[in-house]
């Protein structure tokens, strides 16, 4: 094979990847700001779980659309930078999972992929630096009052912790199915490995009468069924459930291939 040949099939590749939600961190390119956009005017409280550094509560913020805020972030050393940006709203200094405790949160020098969660597959040369320390840990369910209380119409949730996903969202059932209308975005990765399955966070929502979709740079594509293959690849993408709202009121869709029998809606973002 000509190494340039080689070069344009790496690059298709890496394009049909990005194209398809897959593999691209870039919240500017991936589609998780222009979910977060498209969404933005219908709901009115954002639940920001793993802000760090708040680039999904800078972008909501410009929208100057009034939202409340409730951040969850254990990292102390981001506290005085968040506090800043929260004007309307709390930020609650814990990390979230299944149990309430006290647990070892792991600070890496790049502060985006800390986390409760001992990542094992990091390069030592990463992890050999890293910050081990104490945080309380809670689960969601223990802040509906605060929620119910600031919510008006529709609450958005956004979960980012780096593999603790799964069992964030085991202790947030309460709060899923006690809220009529939520949007919810999360983060799956290799990091799920020994923690929990994708087909578990699907079937759990799908109890809860959420609907799926994978998040892609073009739109929502609509996921009607769990396939064995999401959690065998560990391709890391995000996903997106909604429950109570009628997308197809508000989205343009096209049908596109998912397969050679089976075709899958894409809900397309608006574009200026």
């Amino acid at each position: 094979m000509d190494f340039q040949v080689f070069k344009n099939l790496r690059a298709e590749h890496v394009e049909w990847m990005a194209v398809n939600g897959y593999n691209e961190g870039d919240c500017n390119k991936n589609g998780e700001f222009f979910a977060l956009d498209a969404f933005a005017p219908h709901f009115d409280l954002f639940v920001d779980i793993g802000s760090n550094f708040g680039i999904f509560i800078d972008r909501l913020l410009a929208k100057s659309l009034g939202h409340y805020i409730v951040a969850f972030e254990p990292n102390p050393y981001l506290r005085k930078d968040l506090l800043a940006k929260i004007t309307r709203g709390q930020l609650v200094q814990c990390a979230l999972s299944n149990s309430k405790g006290v647990g070892n949160f792991n600070v890496y020098e790049d502060s985006t992929t800390s986390s409760l969660l001992d990542i094992i597959d990091m390069m030592p040369h990463f992890t050999k630096n890293v910050k081990r320390i104490n945080v309380e840990i809670d689960i969601l369910d223990n802040y509906i009052n605060l929620i119910e209380y600031n919510l008006v119409k529709a609450c958005m949730i956004k979960i980012d912790a780096e593999g603790a996903e799964f069992p964030i969202l085991l202790g947030a059932s309460s709060l899923l199915k006690k809220i009529s209308t939520i949007f919810l975005m999360f983060e799956y990765s290799s990091a799920w490995e020994g923690v929990g399955k994708l087909k578990d966070a699907f079937h759990m929502l799908d109890e809860l009468g959420f609907k799926m979709y994978r998040i892609t740079p073009f739109g929502l594509e609509s996921l009607r069924f769990y396939t064995p293959q999401m959690d065998s690849s560990f391709d890391y993408c995000n996903y997106f459930a909604i429950k109570g709202f009628s997308i197809s009121d508000v989205f343009c869709h096209e049908l596109i291939p998912s397969s050679t029998h089976v075709l899958n809606k894409m809900y397309l973002f608006p574009r200026d």
